[in-house]
């Protein structure tokens, strides 16, 4: 990819649906400089969480293993209750110091889980230090330094917050 600025940018969307109106801000990563590794870390979380009781790939195969559950038997409709909850501002009020921490503990726990062990986990670990703790953009003409929450528009920020909240609910 030929990219001549190579930080991230900022850019401002509305919330048509809010009423009244908000907006929401997008941090777009692709070319930047920490892109590449930003990936990496994602791809080397998403094969720790899918190893994680608590990981659903999507909603369609929650609806297919319910479905299963249904027709084996082993789940009575009528005597269940589903609903959805959502987490406000997640990305953003999450301590980053924190996160870090937990997952760092988890990998060094878990080193089995990694195809290398003691030096994936490291290099995991570091990895998603950089990406969290140095994610800068471009707004307009300025230059900013995201100091607090997870780093926005990151590839492995999904699968960081899955890690850190498996790691939470799980205590």
């Amino acid at each position: 990819m030929n990219v001549k600025d190579k930080f991230s940018y900022i850019y401002i969307t509305a919330k048509i649906h809010k009423t009244p109106w908000k907006t929401c801000p997008i941090v777009s990563a692709a070319g930047s400089i920490l892109h590449g590794l930003g990936r990496w870390v994602d791809s080397q979380l998403q094969a720790i969480c899918q190893k994680l009781p608590t990981y659903l790939r999507s909603s369609f195969d929650l609806k297919q293993d319910l479905e299963c559950l249904v027709e084996n038997e082993q789940l009575d409709f009528s005597r269940v209750r589903m609903f959805t909850a959502g987490a406000a501002s997640m990305y953003t009020n999450m301590d980053t110091y924190h996160a870090m921490q937990t997952i760092s503990v988890y990998l060094r726990q878990n080193r089995f889980v990694l195809p290398q062990g003691t030096l994936v986990e490291a290099l995991i670990s570091n990895g998603l230090n950089i990406v969290m703790r140095n994610n800068y953009f471009r707004f307009g003409d300025t230059y900013w330094k995201q100091l607090t929450g997870t780093a926005m528009g990151t590839p492995s920020a999904p699968m960081y917050a899955t890690l850190y909240y498996n790691m939470l609910s799980t205590r």
